[in-house]
């Protein structure tokens, strides 16, 4: 299958499977979400699950991707400005010898396309059953992997930097594994380490410089929330992969308060892979009451932000929810989906829509929204119906 500019390719509830494999060769502006998608396996094609070459503003959320030929989800040849979020990565035949999950840049020969390129971020995932390596393997650009679980018994390495590359690894969890993270190649690459659980593990935790020439990657400039790595398999086994369920999504037809963008944010974003210098932007009200809501922005621009709210139930289930805040000062919102939006001058409401407002005790729904102006940190309340 093949994704073109400004496309959102969006699963309509939790079994929505493509089997086979998702191309994206040039464009900008695409999201994949909420889809099962299954290789062929060893000796298959296409090669990769998902593959990415010549794209940049790229958005890869809530999939569960298996059995490649080669790799899971391979992004190359001068992609940029990458989020990898909520993917469960995992391999069902222990003979096959190409277990890869995720390679960001195609080889440390591809300088003429990748330099200055190859800006990622990978969160919330699930290295699980028999991945052997490349979670991910980076080079060149900047990279920020952080609270995400690795399960992989048996496994050559989980994350591997080279050829220029900077990443920064925080908060997540590595058990029973070998090489946690490791320098991958001899070039000059520098890897920052901080917050990990190490779970029984053993061999690399490699750190600091390997040669000269790569600045540390240790503040990039956008909010984020961190969970405490100890609290990371949990969270990760929970919500990781599809998440949609029951009542497929609104018709193309429907509001576009209702229905999830169709274009990402602007293609002169800064890297999406910056973290900050300030501490994290997400909010959080307590977890008392029918229902809580947090928030965090997950990408900003010169004049804009995207943000993000995870609504929980608490103590038990609930049948709709409301989310409320007030707008900061010179902000907007353009464009909102997974939720119904409306607006009263700086007070924004946001309710449930038909398939995301019955939720187990502590289950959670996700609404995303496009903002213009600069991003805060909002207090959200949230109630029930």
């Amino acid at each position: 299958m093949e994704v073109g500019s400004n496309k959102t390719l969006i699963g309509a509830d939790s079994n929505a499977t493509i089997r086979g494999g998702i191309n994206i060769n040039g464009g900008s502006n695409i999201i994949i979400r909420n889809l099962n998608v299954q290789g062929g396996g060893q000796g298959s094609s296409p090669a990769d699950t998902i593959a990415a070459r010549n794209a940049h503003h790229l958005w890869f959320d809530h999939l569960n991707l298996w059995d490649a030929s080669d790799g899971l989800l391979d992004l190359t040849r001068g992609v940029d400005y990458m989020t990898v979020s909520w993917v469960k990565f995992w391999y069902t035949n222990s003979s096959h010898s190409h277990r890869l999950a995720s390679l960001v840049g195609g080889g440390s020969t591809h300088g003429d396309t990748d330099s200055g390129k190859l800006n990622a971020t990978y969160h919330h995932n699930w290295f699980a059953d028999l991945v052997d390596q490349r979670g991910p393997r980076m080079l060149f650009g900047k990279g920020h992997v952080y609270n995400s679980y690795y399960n992989s018994p048996g496994n050559a390495y989980a994350i591997g930097t080279g050829s220029y590359a900077s990443v920064l690894v925080e908060n997540n969890y590595f058990k029973d594994i070998r090489d946690p993270h490791r320098f991958q190649d001899s070039n000059p690459t520098y890897i920052t380490a901080r917050g990990n659980v190490y779970d029984n593990t053993s061999g690399r935790r490699d750190t600091g410089a390997q040669g000269s020439g790569v600045t540390p990657f240790t503040n990039p400039p956008y909010s984020y929330s961190l969970d405490a790595a100890n609290d990371v398999p949990g969270i990760v086994t929970a919500c990781a992969g599809p998440r949609l369920s029951g009542t497929p999504l609104p018709p193309t037809t429907a509001p576009p308060t209702t229905a999830p963008p169709t274009t990402a944010p602007p293609t002169t974003a800064p890297p999406t892979t910056a973290p900050p210098t300030t501490p994290p932007t997400t909010t959080a009200p307590p977890t008392t009451g029918a229902c809580s809501a947090s928030y965090q922005t997950v990408s900003s621009w010169p004049g804009g932000f995207q943000g993000e709210v995870v609504v929980r139930a608490g103590s038990t289930a609930i049948n709709g929810w409301t989310v409320r805040w007030t707008l900061g000062s010179g902000q907007t919102i353009s464009q909102l989906w997974n939720g119904s939006l409306s607006t009263s001058g700086s007070s924004v409401t946001v309710r449930n829509v038909d398939y995301n407002g019955t939720l187990p005790a502590g289950g959670t729904a996700t609404f995303g929204f496009l903002g213009s102006g600069s991003p805060s940190s909002p207090s959200l309340t949230c109630s029930s119906p």
